[in-house]
């Protein structure tokens, strides 16, 4: 496939319902680390690490680094060349006029009532006018107490500077272009 937005969105939809600590999931979030750090890794949050893994399904990227707790989202930003202070690479700003879309990494700042940042890739995105719905394949999330990889839909709105998730109040502070992303590494 040569289209990186639908390899990302299918990609993503492959691995929705994976549950730690099934070894298809260890292995998406911490390829190649023994099982008891793998094991330790999945009872934390994994959205960077399952943002991580599903790009890892359709790019041929270097090795990734070790993770070390709380570097996730560093990874994420590593691989991108750009971050939220410093744009740039693939890591870009969603604005009115170049909304997340499909295929995206999308990463969400902390929101208001305590909701903490966030990252998952869309798999589906309607834009109207100054409305987006999305669907989007997240980590992170707890079934029955153990992390899962759930599709997830979500609301936002743009307020005249950038984009807010209506449920949460978290602003997002900026997505990995799948596109700009395919002219950095090849795909599988």
């Amino acid at each position: 496939m040569n289209d990186p937005r639908q390899a990302l969105a299918d990609a993503a939809n492959s691995v929705v319902g994976w549950i730690s600590p099934n070894d298809n999931y260890l292995n998406l979030i911490d390829p190649g680390d023994p099982t008891p750090r793998q094991r330790s890794v999945a009872e934390e949050s994994d959205c960077g690490l399952v943002a991580l893994g599903i790009e890892e399904i359709v790019f041929d990227f270097p090795t990734r680094a070790p993770y070390k707790d709380g570097s996730a989202f560093q990874l994420v930003y590593t691989r991108a060349c750009g971050n939220p202070w410093a744009p740039g690479g693939a890591f870009r700003l969603a604005t009115f006029d170049e909304p997340p879309q499909v295929g995206d990494l999308i990463e969400y700042g902390p929101g208001p009532s305590g909701a903490p940042a966030h990252m998952e890739h869309i798999v589906e995105a309607t834009v109207n006018d100054t409305s987006l719905s999305l669907v989007c394949v997240a980590g992170g999330e707890r079934n029955e107490g153990s992390e899962t990889v759930a599709l997830m839909s979500r609301e936002l709105t743009w307020n005249n500077s950038h984009w807010v998730d209506n449920a949460n109040g978290r602003s997002v502070i900026g997505v990995v272009d799948a596109e700009i992303l395919a002219s950095m590494y090849p795909m599988k």
